[in-house]
């Protein structure tokens, strides 16, 4: 998918998931009160609303929750990419019970090999001069 075309706003709440991207690793807030995971980047916790977070790297493997096979492009800018999956991987974190969901695209991927479940393994292609986050099937 070329995501070149798009914009990101990089903020001082995301710059450090960006940047963690670029090193090959997934970053995410935890909050330092209620001890979840989140993502999104906030600037308080979601679950109990403290502003005590720290950033953790958490594992590069998943499993597929849900998925889309896009044929219709709402964006003239991914028409070339079609038919392409965008899905939501869960990555569950051992150390505190939580588990953090991205929504991204899964690539490499045979769609009739697709299915909910599947172990996935996280990928940080470059798309103009940022890497994204994907996901493939883990060996």
């Amino acid at each position: 998918m070329n995501l070149s075309s798009v914009h990101r706003d990089l903020t001082q709440i995301n710059k450090v998931f960006w940047a963690g991207l670029s090193e090959g690793k997934i970053l995410v807030q935890t909050c330092l009160t209620c001890k979840k995971n989140q993502f999104y980047p906030r600037i308080l916790c979601k679950r109990c609303q403290s502003i005590d977070l720290e950033w953790k790297e958490v594992s590069l493997t998943g499993e597929l929750y849900s998925y889309t096979i896009i044929h219709r492009s709402p964006s003239k800018e991914f028409f070339s990419d079609e038919p392409y999956v965008l899905g939501i991987v869960k990555i569950h974190d051992d150390n505190n019970g939580s588990t953090v969901e991205f929504f991204c695209e899964l690539v490499d991927i045979d769609h009739s090999d697709l299915f909910v479940g599947m172990k996935l393994q996280a990928i940080f292609p470059k798309e103009g001069d940022t890497h994204v986050l994907a996901f493939t099937k883990s060996n």
